[in-house]
C-alpha cells in the first residue's frame, strides 16, 4: 500500500519548515515501529503551504507480536487448593487476559506467574490515523500559534490530503477533516484532487501550479539565476542563505532581470548587497572581477504572466532604497567620523544604565584587564568602534553597525589600521587587539544586564547575555588561552565597582562553560570542571582531546586512583596552616619533595598545548607513585593532633596541584 499524507496551513516561514520536517523525519519510524507498522520508501515535499509524506510498501496489517509478561511469584497467586488469590486476578486484569493466557514458569528455583498475549494484527487503516496525530501533535517551532479550540501548530492548518492507495484516510486534525482535495497556488493554481499517492507531484505541478518538491524548487532557482546573470555578462551572487529562503518563500519561482542606474553603483558593495539580498531577497549581479553591475534578479511566486508590471514594481522600489541609501551617506559624511563619539549621549544602553558614551569610558577603564590602560590604539578603538550607531546609515541598516564605521572612518582620514578593526570588535575579530574590546563590552554588558536584574533563565534571556558569554570564552581561548574566569571576573568587578556580582557572574560562567566544553565522555567533562573558574580557558579543549584519548589508560588511572584517595582522606578535613617540614616522618619529607619537585616542572610547562599537558601526565603519574607508596607506608590520621594536621595539610597542597587540572578520581574505573 501507498500512503500520501498532506498538510496545509497557512505561510511558515523557513526557519518553521526546516523544524518541522526534522522533527517529522526523527519520528517518523520509531512511531511507525510503536504502531507495528512499517514503510520501504519514503519521499516528502515541503513548501511554505504544506508538507507532505508519500510513503510506500505499507502492509495491509499491523504485525503480530507475542508478548511474555511477568507476574509476581506463584506462591504469591494461588491457594493451596489452586484457587486464585487477588494479586492473580489484579495481574491478568492489568494486561486483559484471561487464566488461558496464564503460564507458570521455574528462574533460579523459583516459580513465577507469566502472561502470554497476542498483539497487533489490526488493518493498517484502522490504525494510521492515530498513528498520524502522534506524528504530528506536540511538535515544537520557533514561534507556534494559536486558534480555534486550543489548536497549537506553527501556522493555523487549513486543510488535509490523506489517501491509502485510491481511498481517502479518514482522520480529523487540529480541527480538520482529511480529504482527497489540495490547494494550488494562490491566485494562480486551482485545487487539487489527488487520485492515488503516486500522482501528487505531477498534479500539483500541472493543475495546482506547485513544484512540491524543494530540492527541484531550489535548482530552478539556481539555474535561472544562472542562466539570467548570463545573459548580462554577469555571474549570480547567490548565497546559500538566500538560496534557502527562497526556495521556501516560492511554491512556484519564476525569475526576472531588473536594472537600476548606475550611479547607484558608487555605494559601498555591502550596502548594495544588503539592501538587494538581506532586505529585498534579489540575488546580485556580478562581473568577473566580483564588481557589481546595475541589476538584479527577483523571484516571483507565480508564473510569467504579467512578469513586466512586476519588474517596474521592483526597480521602484529598489531605486527608494537606493535614493535612501545615497542621501545617508551623503549626510554622514559631513561630520568628522571622530566628532561622533560625543553623538553616543544621546544615546540610551539597557534603559536607563547610563549611554553608549558612558559605555564607551567603561571599556576605556576595562583595558587595563589586560594592562593595556594606557595603549593609545586600544583608547581610540574602544572609542570608535560603536561610533557608527549615531549614523543615519545604521540606523536604517542595523546589520551594517562595523562595517559603515570602517568605512566612515577611512573616508574620514582615520589611521586605515585603526579602522580595519571596528568591524572586527562588531563582527570577528582576527587580531589580539579587536579581541580585547569585544570581550570588555561583552564583560560590561553582562555585568549591566546583572545589575539591571536582566539575570538569565532556562530559556529566557532577554539580554542575549548567554550568546555574550560564549563569545568571551570563545575568544579567550583563542587569544589569552591562559586567562581563567575567576581573573577576568573578579577584575572586571574590582574595575567597574561592581564586586557584589562576582558570584552570580561567575555561577553564570560556570554554566555556560559547561555547555561551552564539547566533551561526549560525562566522566571526563565533570572531572574537568571541577574547580572550573581557576582553570586557563584555553586549557579545557586540550584536556577534552588528551583525557578523552587516555582516561581509560593505565597512567590516567593511576593518577585518577591517587586523587581519589586524597580526596577521600582531606574531604571533611579542615585546612590548617602550611605543612611543616621540621615536624614531618621520613615519608612526610619524601612525598613533600615529590610534590615540589614535580610542581616545578609543570610550572615551567605550557599547559595550553596538547604537549604541555602531555607531560602534566607524566610528571602527575610519579607523584601518583609516591602517593600510593604514602599511604602503603604512612598513617594520615595519627593520634598526635598536629602530626595529623600537618600531614592533612600536605596532602591538600597535593591535591591543589592535581586540581589544577581535573578532578582526576572522577575517572576510577
Amino acid at each position: 500500500m501507498d500512503l500520501l499524507f498532506e498538510l496545509g496551513f497557512e505561510e511558515m516561514p523557513p526557519s518553521h519548515l526546516k523544524a518541522l520536517k526534522q522533527q517529522v523525519m526523527e519520528r517518523l519510524e520509531p512511531t511507525f515501529k510503536d504502531y507495528g507498522l512499517s514503510f520501504e520508501t519514503v519521499k516528502t515535499f515541503l513548501t511554505p503551504r504544506r508538507f507532505a509524506l508519500l510513503l510506500g510498501g505499507l502492509p495491509e496489517k499491523q504485525a503480530v507480536v507475542e508478548k511474555m509478561i511477568k507476574g509476581p511469584p506463584k506462591s504469591a497467586c494461588y491457594m493451596p487448593d489452586g484457587s486464585i488469590k487477588p494479586a492473580l486476578e489484579k495481574f491478568m486484569q492489568s494486561n486483559g487476559v484471561s487464566s488461558d493466557n496464564i503460564r507458570i514458569i521455574e528462574e533460579n528455583g523459583k516459580s513465577y506467574v507469566y502472561a502470554f498475549k497476542t498483539e497487533g494484527g489490526k488493518d493498517a487503516c484502522e490504525v494510521l490515523p492515530a498513528l498520524l496525530e502522534d506524528l504530528f501533535t506536540d511538535l515544537w517551532f520557533p514561534k507556534s500559534m494559536r486558534w480555534g479550540q486550543g489548536y497549537v501548530f506553527g501556522r493555523p492548518v487549513r486543510w488535509i490530503v490523506a489517501l491509502v492507495d485510491d481511498q481517502v484516510l479518514h482522520i480529523e486534525l487540529f480541527g480538520v477533516k482529511s480529504n482527497r482535495v489540495s490547494r494550488g497556488l494562490r491566485v494562480f493554481g486551482s485545487d487539487v484532487e489527488i487520485d492515488i499517492p503516486g500522482h501528487y507531484e505531477q498534479l500539483e505541478k500541472e493543475k495546482g501550479l506547485i513544484i512540491a518538491d524543494e530540492n527541484k524548487r531550489r535548482d530552478l532557482i539556481r539555474n535561472q539565476a544562472e542562466k539570467l546573470a548570463a545573459e548580462l555578462n554577469g555571474k549570480p551572487h547567490l548565497p546559500e542563505e538566500l538560496l534557502e529562503e527562497l526556495t521556501f518563500i516560492n511554491e512556484y519561482p519564476t525569475g526576472f532581470v531588473g536594472h537600476f542606474e548606475d550611479r547607484f553603483l558608487q555605494l559601498p558593495k555591502k550596502v548594495l548587497e544588503t539592501v538587494m539580498i538581506h532586505h529585498q531577497r534579489y540575488v546580485a549581479v556580478e562581473n568577473e572581477q566580483g564588481q557589481l553591475l546595475p541589476y538584479f534578479i527577483g523571484f516571483r511566486n507565480g508564473p510569467s504572466e504579467n512578469i513586466q508590471q512586476v519588474i517596474v514594481g521592483n526597480e521602484r522600489v529598489i531605486r527608494a532604497r537606493f535614493y535612501d541609501a545615497l542621501f545617508f551617506v551623503e549626510e554622514d559624511l559631513k561630520t568628522p567620523f571622530a566628532d561622533r563619539v560625543q553623538g553616543l549621549e544621546r544615546i540610551s544602553f539597557l534603559g536607563n544604565y547610563g549611554t553608549l558614551l558612558d559605555k564607551v569610558n567603561r571599556v576605556k577603564r576595562l583595558l587595563a584587564l589586560f594592562n593595556k590602560e594606557n595603549d593609545l590604539l586600544l583608547q581610540s578603538l574602544a572609542e570608535l568602534y560603536n561610533a557608527d550607531l549615531t549614523t543615519l546609515m545604521v540606523q536604517e541598516l542595523p546589520e551594517l553597525h562595523g562595517y559603515m564605521g570602517t568605512f566612515y572612518a577611512k573616508r574620514s582620514g582615520v589611521e586605515e589600521p585603526l579602522a580595519n578593526l571596528i568591524e572586527e570588535v562588531v563582527t570577528e575579530p582576527r587580531v589580539e587587539n579587536s579581541a580585547i574590546i569585544k570581550v570588555l563590552d561583552a564583560l560590561d554588558t553582562i555585568f549591566a544586564g546583572f545589575d539591571m536584574g536582566f539575570v538569565p533563565s532556562g530559556s529566557s534571556d532577554p539580554m542575549g547575555l548567554k550568546g555574550l558569554a560564549f563569545d568571551v570564552l570563545d575568544l579567550i581561548c583563542k587569544f589569552f588561552p591562559e586567562r581563567s574566569v575567576k581573573d577576568l571576573v573578579l577584575g572586571a568587578a574590582s574595575i567597574l565597582g561592581k564586586e557584589n556580582l562576582v558570584a552570580a557572574v561567575e555561577e553564570f560562567f560556570l554554566d555556560r562553560l559547561d555547555s561551552w566544553i564539547e566533551c561526549k565522555e560525562i566522566r571526563v567533562k565533570n572531572a574537568i570542571m571541577d574547580r572550573a573558574l581557576d582553570k586557563p580557558i584555553g586549557m579545557f579543549p586540550i584536556m577534552v582531546e588528551v583525557l578523552g584519548q587516555f582516561w581509560t589508560g593505565t597512567m590516567v588511572q593511576n593518577i585518577a586512583l591517587a586523587h581519589r584517595r586524597i580526596r577521600n582522606i582531606i574531604r571533611n578535613q579542615e585546612a590548617h596552616a602550611s605543612f611543616d617540614p621540621a615536624i614531618g616522618s621520613e615519608n612526610d619529607l619524601r612525598l613533600h619533595e615529590s610534590f615540589l619537585n614535580n610542581g616545578i616542572r609543570i610550572d615551567s610547562l605550557n599547559v595550553v598545548t596538547k604537549d604541555g599537558l602531555m607531560k602534566v601526565l607524566e610528571y602527575l603519574t610519579a607523584l601518583s607513585d609516591d602517593v600510593h607508596e604514602y599511604f602503603d607506608k604512612e598513617l594520615v590520621m595519627a593520634e598526635d593532633v598536629k602530626v595529623r594536621q600537618n600531614r592533612v595539610a600536605l596532602l591538600m597542597a597535593v591535591d591543589n596541584l592535581f586540581s589544577r587540572f581535573a578532578y582526576f578520581g572522577d575517572l576510577v574505573l
